[in-house]
């Protein structure tokens, strides 16, 4: 256990072990104890005198919200009550931007592979898998967050979130016979609610046909969207 300070000039502070996180504020049921101080008991400019501070990176921060994706991964959410999604303008303003990745699919005949069956046995017990897809090497990593618009012929379908839980590659042998030919596939093995939420919310037509519009403008590459594939749904999105 160490030490939290929460502290404002006119409300008081609050001195606990608590995190501030939603489970350690009590939407998981768990429970933290700390001691309420009235205004002006707590000489904030003496305890921030002791504070050494440090510059920190992008990378690092990238570092710690993907070991915070391996924590949820690991205590599934089903059950946690968590805040409603951010809108796309909420995403796009956030500093830094949640990053998250780009695909087009269309229906086809993919199964897993032996080797994402092995994985799937091996920490579940079982080779049940919610979503998966194809991909090519590199396209994608373990925790990402993918951004799936379905295509065929003649429409532009659903655009619906995909989180990475694992990218296993595919034994050369299988590849054209279960893979499409492609030599990885994405696994996500629950519900979207096992996970914790996406980088912003799809729900709703306006975010839809901004993506299909902004798509169509662009016609971006899989994988990584680009800035202008960006700007283009934010132009969509408010236009």
């Amino acid at each position: 256990m160490h030490i939290k300070l929460y502290w404002t000039s006119d409300k008081g502070s609050v001195i606990t072990s608590a995190n501030l996180s939603s489970n350690a504020l009590g939407s998981g049921g768990q429970l933290e104890l700390g001691a309420y101080l009235q205004p002006g008991q707590v000489n904030i400019e003496k305890v921030l005198s002791h504070i050494q501070a440090k510059s920190v990176s992008p990378t690092a921060l990238r570092n710690l919200e993907l070991a915070h994706h391996e924590y949820i991964k690991r205590n599934p959410q089903e059950h946690i009550s968590t805040p409603d999604t951010r809108n796309f303008n909420k995403w796009f303003e956030s500093k830094p931007r949640e990053p998250w990745k780009f695909s087009v699919w269309d229906v086809a005949s993919i199964k897993l592979s032996s080797r994402a069956k092995s994985l799937l046995i091996n920490e579940f017990g079982s080779s049940s898998c919610y979503e998966w897809m194809s991909a090519d090497k590199g396209d994608f990593n373990d925790n990402d967050w993918i951004l799936c618009l379905r295509e065929t012929p003649n429409r532009l379908g659903g655009i619906t979130w995909m989180f990475a839980h694992h990218v296993v590659p595919v034994p050369q042998v299988e590849r054209k016979k279960l893979n499409g030919g492609y030599a990885a596939q994405v696994l996500q093995v629950g519900t979207l609610k096992r996970y914790e939420k996406p980088p912003f919310s799809l729900v709703g037509k306006k975010i839809q046909q901004a993506v299909r519009n902004a798509y169509q403008e662009m016609q971006p590459d899989r994988s990584k969207p680009t800035v202008g594939f960006i700007n283009a749904i934010r132009r969509y999105y408010n236009g």
